[in-house]
This record gives structure tokens, sequence and C-alpha cells, in this order.
């Protein structure tokens, strides 16, 4: 008996590296389908309104809801909760999510009754997704997003008023690479210059913010401040939304301004047949609501990249569109050497040196 023991080594072995080895099914795979998600009724609301939602979802029988947003986790809180704040989603857990049926010509409606939230103003995204993942893990799932600006009840109308100024700047120079056809998972590399021609006494109203925003993932931006021809690198950024006050975009009018940026990330995991921006430009005012229009370039992600071109294009977009505008803002701190304007963990520094109004 003893001789026959080594040749049950390798069987012994074969037996254990099966036993050990990945599970059946555990292969993930991109899962088909395209999901939207729109507020019906725009993008402005004061806290406690009744928002209703609709979209379309080919992807599954059930639409899978999340919000993201100010003092919330980042990977996503329970909208459903009437504390979301403290209730975050947990992937792959579908009692976690606001479940909405599809209906049978593949749309679906779910309206969302702020009354019971206690949500703050400020400017949320909400991602509609065909299967339970948080945002951390939407590589495999068709997914939409939409923003929404939530304000104080009586603060202000919801309503954009009719005689809103043109925006205090201009985008110049757009280039982005490759040109071609863009798919789902794409590196992508923006460049594009944002103009601030004087308009009055400063280059940029001192109380208005600039908002700079991507759908890329892994976002990347390099920005370079240039005042009368002197240029002034600024340190990295990350996120998908870059928030620049006011104070430190003020100069006066008679200095020439601009900033050049470089961006780089990633078409979003399972966006194919969908239109995803690249760039999405706006000022906002001290109430957080968007002066003029936002400069957008959107692109169409090819269901597979080379059949079909992107429809790269302009768009000018509003206030009551949803995704555009915000009403976050940084704080100021002008007693530093540097002056550094922080939201989610972006940056933007000033030198304190140089010319304010």
């Amino acid at each position: 008996m003893m001789k026959n023991i080594p040749s049950l080594i390798p069987a012994c072995f074969l037996f254990i590296l099966l036993a050990t080895g990945p599970a059946a099914g555990s292969i993930h795979t991109p899962e088909p389908g395209i999901v939207t998600v729109a507020a019906v009724n725009g993008q402005d609301y004061h806290c406690g309104d009744t928002i209703p939602f609709s979209g379309i979802n080919n992807g599954s029988h059930v639409t899978y809801l999340f919000i993201t947003g100010p003092n919330l986790p980042e990977n996503g809180s329970r909208i459903q909760d009437p504390d979301p704040a403290n209730r975050p989603v947990i992937d792959g857990d579908a009692s976690a999510f606001q479940a909405v049926g599809v209906a049978d010509d593949k749309r679906w409606t779910w309206t969302w009754d702020t009354r019971r939230s206690a949500l703050g103003p400020g400017t949320y995204t909400i991602y509609a997704v065909s299967s339970p993942h948080d945002r951390n893990h939407l590589e495999y799932s068709p997914y939409g997003t939409t923003s929404i600006i939530m304000t104080k009840p009586g603060s202000r109308s919801s309503a954009r008023p009719a005689d809103s100024s043109d925006a205090s700047f201009s985008l110049s120079a757009f280039s982005a690479d490759p040109a071609g056809d863009l798919a789902a998972a794409m590196p992508v590399m923006v460049s594009f210059t944002i103009d601030f021609p004087a308009t009055g006494d400063e280059t940029f109203p001192s109380t208005h913010d600039l908002r700079i925003a991507t759908d890329l993932e892994n976002p990347r931006w390099n920005s370079t401040l240039v005042l009368e021809g002197v240029r002034t690198l600024q340190p990295e950024n990350n996120g998908r939304t870059m928030f620049i006050t006011g104070w430190l975009l003020s100069y006066p009018s008679s200095v020439p301004e601009s900033l050049d940026i470089t961006l780089t990330g990633t078409i979003p995991h399972g966006s194919s047949g969908t239109n995803q921006e690249l760039l999405n430009i706006s000022e906002n005012d001290e109430q957080g609501y968007t002066v003029g229009s936002p400069s957008v370039r959107a692109v169409h992600v090819s269901p597979t990249a080379g059949k079909t071109s992107p429809a790269a294009a302009s768009v000018n977009g509003s206030a009551g569109t949803p995704g555009h505008g915000a009403g976050i803002f940084g704080s100021r701190d002008s007693g530093k050497p540097w002056s550094i304007v922080i939201s989610r963990m972006n940056s933007v520094f000033r030198p304190a040196s140089s010319a304010r109004v």
C-alpha cells in the first residue's frame, strides 16, 4: 500500500484545486440594456415638494434607485428612507434600494415625497440602475442619472426668472481625443479653455460660483490659470464635479483672464447607447441658480465602437434641464499664504499676492 501513496498525490492536488477554485457564476459580464431617469417637472424644487421621476429600463423588470449628494455616503443612500444621511445602500442587497417595477412598455415611474425626508438644501443626484448596485459597482449594470436642486421652502421660487442675464464666461478651444467612435469604458482626454470676458468692473462676479462637471468615470482635472499671459499651474483635482468660487476668479476687468483645463477619464461602464456629458460648465448665483445657459459638450456612446459615429455636439441647456446647475459652495480663507476652496475634496488655489477686486 505504501508504494501506491505517491500516485494519489496528483489526484488529491487536483481535487483541492477544483474545490477551492472560483465558484460557478462568479465571473461577471456586462448586462445588456439601457436605463434612463429624469425628474418630470424639471430640476428646481423646494424641500418638502413631491418629485415625480420616470425613465426607461429595457435591461430588467425592476429599476433600483439611490441618491448621492452633500452629507450623504459617497456610494449612495436610500432615497426612500426618512434619514438618507445615515442609511447607505448596500451593494447587492435589493431591499436597501427603492425598487420600482418596469411596465410592459419598458417604462417606470416613481414619486418621491420629500416631506418625509430629512435632506436639506443642496444639489442631489439620483441614480437608476437595472440591478441593485451602489455607485462603486456600476461597471456591469446599465444605469442613468439626473440631478435636482433643492432649496428652502419660501426662499425663492423654484422657477428661473425670465430675465436671467448671460453667463460671465465662454468656452473655447474644445477638443476630445479620440475624436472618432466612443464606446463604454474607453479612455478619453478632453481639453478646453474657459474665457472670462469682462462685463463690468470685474472679470467674474465675486459672489457667483463656477461649476465644472463631467459624466466620465475616474476623472482627473489639470488646470492652468492665465492672467495677463502669465500661466500658473493649479493643483490637480479629482471627482466628477469641480467648484470654483467667484472670489477666486474675480479680477479687475482690465486683467485678461482665462482657464486652460485638461480632463482625462473613461466613458462610463454600461453606458452603451446613451448620451454622456463630457463637459458641463455653468455659473451659479448666490441662491445656487444657473445664470444664463450652461456650456455642454455631449457625446452618444456607440453600442459597438466602430459601427456608428458619436454625435458630439454643443448643447445650450437651461436651469430646468436635469443635470445642469448646482447649489454647493466652497469656503474662502484670505488669511493664509494661499487661498483655498474645497468642495467634496476638490481644491483650487490662488496666490494671496494676486490682485483682487
